[in-house]
């Protein structure tokens, strides 16, 4: 037996691999995520029995651990989202399947488990990018917002996403970090990290102003509901031209639909312009209620606050993660390549 095999405590053992017959074969420790997911094999079980769903149960399945910190409100959101979009037959995201006494989180000294499908599909859209792909991912998207604007039938109010992003960069700017940053550079030991620290700084500097103007014209009002918030290439599965999965709701809460999809376009297309413009026009052809304007507002905005943090936890905080350095200093890299660029002037809403 693995030692990551030895880790899964005995009662979720009990609930869910020895109840499903399934058998661990992968770990896979997301280097950005809190969460541990393992791949496990499907047997002889009562999978179908309990499903939500009458579909066949799966070939292989996913046994993920939540952190302790993600409360029982949080993780039955999650939940509920997952039901309401196999309700309406939007089968993009992992059903769960629940213990034998009905429940779907299994609670342990060192997290919430969860037992669900193993998505399908690959996540290679870089690898293979067409305008297909593109309208197929949008469109998933499109259908699943429209979905939850249902399910949640939330009056109209301040979009979290905007007072988030607001008090981040008024923090920038009252600890006047451009100057902080600046002096950090000069103690970093790796170099990669200064050099990425002084062009976050220097960014800070030329794109604050415009940052804060930008969420200024965003303070009304807007519909919120559940969204994904933390959907990118890496999440999106696709089986040729088809999206089979969409995966990872742990960012996941009530937002503003806009976020979702200016994540996802700055994702897929960062830098082409007239791809950015067609995804968004496929996205209002499923959906026309997200404003056009807030999305290109909300990824500008994004992208030099997502610098900014790289910066904070790499270059103040020296935090850790799993994985390849060479993966974090290059989705550092990208955004502030993406702000050098300026791309948003040429897209068309």
């Amino acid at each position: 037996m693995s030692q990551f095999e030895k880790d899964i405590p005995a009662d979720v053992r009990r609930n869910f691999l020895e109840f499903y017959a399934a058998k661990p074969i992968e770990l896979i420790q997301g280097g950005f995520s809190r969460s541990s997911v393992i791949r496990c094999s499907a047997g002889e079980g009562t999978a179908r029995q309990f499903s939500d769903s009458d579909s066949a149960s799966p070939q292989e399945y996913c046994l993920r651990r939540w952190p302790v910190e993600f409360g029982f409100e949080k993780l039955e959101q999650m939940r509920l989202a997952v039901k309401a979009t196999h309700s309406a037959d939007l089968l993009w995201l992992p059903r769960y399947f629940p213990t034998s006494n009905g429940t779907t989180f299994v609670r342990s000294d060192n997290g919430h488990w969860e037992f669900t499908e193993w998505m399908p599909g690959r996540a290679d859209y870089e690898q293979k990018r067409s305008p297909v792909r593109l309208q197929a991912a949008l469109q998933a998207l499109a259908a699943l917002h429209r979905c939850w604007q249902s399910a949640w039938k939330m009056q109209k109010q301040p979009s979290p996403a905007v007072l988030t992003r607001m008090q981040l960069l008024q923090q920038a700017r009252s600890d006047s970090l451009v100057l902080r940053l600046r002096e950090r550079v000069r103690t970093v030991g790796d170099s990669r990290i200064a050099s990425l620290t002084q062009e976050t700084a220097d960014a800070l500097q030329v794109h604050l102003p415009l940052a804060i103007k930008l969420l200024e014209s965003c303070f009304e009002p807007v519909q919120t509901h559940f969204v994904l918030r933390d959907i990118w290439s890496e999440h999106v599965l696709f089986s040729g031209d088809r999206v089979t999965g969409i995966v990872d709701l742990g960012a996941a809460r009530i937002d503003e639909p806009a976020t979702d999809v200016a994540r996802l376009l700055g994702s897929l297309e960062p830098f082409d312009a007239e791809a950015w413009s067609a995804g968004l026009q496929y996205y209002c052809e499923k959906n026309s209620s997200v404003c056009p304007e807030r999305v290109i507002a909300l990824d500008r905005v994004s992208c030099l606050l997502s610098a900014l943090q790289w910066a904070k936890w790499l270059a103040f905080e020296r935090k850790f993660f799993d994985a390849d350095d060479q993966v974090i200093l290059t989705r550092w890299s990208r955004f502030l390549d993406r702000l050098q660029r300026n791309p948003w002037e040429a897209i068309r809403p």
